[in-house]
This record gives structure tokens, sequence and C-alpha cells, in this order.
């Protein structure tokens, strides 16, 4: 189960949220959450860093990548720059500020809700300003948070359980 939303304002930013009902427990979603390798994961293979090193770390706050974008591996799209805002264990949300020549803003907020102890609620809230191509990133991004959810209903197989 899953809830979309979205509006634009002035043509310009775009606000976007999706939420998924998960089959894992909260604390499970959450560690996968924080790890840098669950990230590209949940983006491949619409997008890929190609330079990073995201095998097993940690987003911390404060963290920055700065890298090559590329859509389906191989289409380039620029240097992408994410900044990690915010880390809250205790209100489990993560929050990045990202932009790139074409974004001027991909302002991105995750949080993991605790339904019961084996259930939990995952959502992304995006803001994104890119001008003229707003309406068209959005579009984009509609699409790649599907995809994200999709792989995390596969993903959350493999976690492990409360207890």
């Amino acid at each position: 189960m899953h809830a979309v939303t979205g509006k634009a304002r002035q043509n310009r930013a775009m606000e976007f949220t999706r939420s998924s009902i998960l089959e894992a427990p909260a604390a499970s979603v959450w560690a996968a959450v924080l790890r840098t390798d669950t990230f590209a994961y949940l983006a491949a293979p619409l997008l890929r860093f190609p330079a990073a090193d995201l095998a097993e770390a940690q987003w911390l706050p404060e963290m920055e990548l700065q890298d090559r974008l590329l859509l389906f591996g191989f289409i380039p799209l620029g240097t992408h720059r994410i900044r990690i805002a915010e880390v809250d264990d205790d209100t489990r949300r993560l929050r990045t500020e990202e932009g790139s020549r074409l974004l001027d803003r991909w302002d991105h907020a995750i949080t993991v809700e605790p339904i019961d102890e084996r259930t939990c609620r995952y959502t992304d809230r995006l803001e994104i300003e890119a001008g003229s191509l707003t309406p068209v990133v959005g579009a984009f991004a509609r699409t790649l948070f599907w995809w994200r959810h999709r792989r995390w209903r596969r993903l959350v197989r493999e976690l492990p359980s409360a207890g």
C-alpha cells in the first residue's frame, strides 16, 4: 500500500510525497536508510553515481557526495551534489540538500514511522526547483520514487526482523 501526493508552486517549485507500508520493523528499515549502499540499490539502474564509493558506508550529518550522475548507467546528467543536512535517529528522519547544474534544488526528506513491531511507514518527501524544467524533473521524480518504493518492498525481505 502506498500514497502519492504532489503540487506545483509558481511553475518553478514542486513538492512530492510518496509513502509505503513496509513489512519490516522500523528499526531495520531505518538502519538500511542510513547505508549508502541502500541508496545506490534503490536508484539502480535508473540512476548511478559511477565514481562514488557507496559500499557499506553510513550517511552522517554534513557528509557530502559530489559525482557524475548517469541516467540508466550511461546517459550523463552532469555533476550532482548531495549534502546530508539532517540525520535524526529519534524521529528516524534523514534530510538531504541536493543540486546540480540542471537542478537548482532537490531537497529530499526520508522518514520511517513504526506502525507495529513488524510493520512501518516509509515516506519520501521531495521539494524540487529546476526552472522551466521543473515539470519534466517532477515527472521523472514520480517515476524514480515509484521505482524506489518498489525496490524497498524487495529489499525488506532481506532485512533482519525484530526480536
